[in-house]
């Protein structure tokens, strides 16, 4: 990719995190929001069944709650796994246990405190992804920060899925070669 297409990109991602972030902020704030959730976690709980390992993530500002997520994983006896994210960039997933346990992260969301089992990621695991954008060929814009990118790059999870609302469904997403596709995404009502 030349250096050009590359900064082209880089603009088209950062306009569309813009329009995403106050198309979600808005929708949260709806009775409908409330109907997706509960949807996200109907179409995402079913897929716990094929796997030993969710790797979740914990919402916070206007994301899709994934608190109950986590709840019910535990509950089916998954092995739960949340990531911190660490100054140098990197993000580690460790083994929660107990959701009381999870510390506010400077962003907002909560996460462990970096004593509990790492998890990496095997093909038995579902990782359930956040994200700002999505569009119909499972593509997904983040924060910008490349954290998932970066872990990804020589890691095999054995599903990927993106969890959003349906506002957050736009026409395509910008992609780099180090962005990496979802397997399924879980926007609201709809499952792709």
């Amino acid at each position: 990719m030349n250096l050009e297409m590359e900064k082209r990109i880089v603009r088209e991602k950062r306009l569309l995190r813009l329009e995403a972030r106050k198309r979600r902020d808005a929708f949260f704030l709806t009775e409908e929001r409330l109907e997706e959730d509960r949807l996200i976690f109907v179409h995402a709980s079913a897929l716990f069944d094929d796997f030993d390992t969710v790797l979740a993530y914990s919402a916070f500002s206007s994301e899709a709650c994934t608190m109950d997520l986590m709840k019910e994983a535990l509950k089916r006896g998954k092995r739960l796994g949340l990531p911190k994210i660490y100054p140098n960039g990197e993000m580690v997933f460790y083994q929660i246990d107990d959701l009381n346990s999870l510390l506010p992260h400077a962003y907002g969301m909560l996460e462990p405190t970096g004593q509990e089992p790492v998890i990496d990621v095997d093909g038995k695991s579902l990782m359930l992804l956040p994200g700002l954008a999505f569009d119909r060929t499972r593509h997904r814009l983040g924060y910008g920060g490349g954290y998932y990118d970066r872990y990804l790059e020589n890691r095999s999870p054995g599903l990927l899925a993106g969890i959003g609302y349906s506002v957050q469904l736009f026409e395509s997403v910008p992609q780099t070669d180090t962005d990496h596709p979802l397997d399924v995404m879980i926007l609201g009502k709809d499952r792709f």
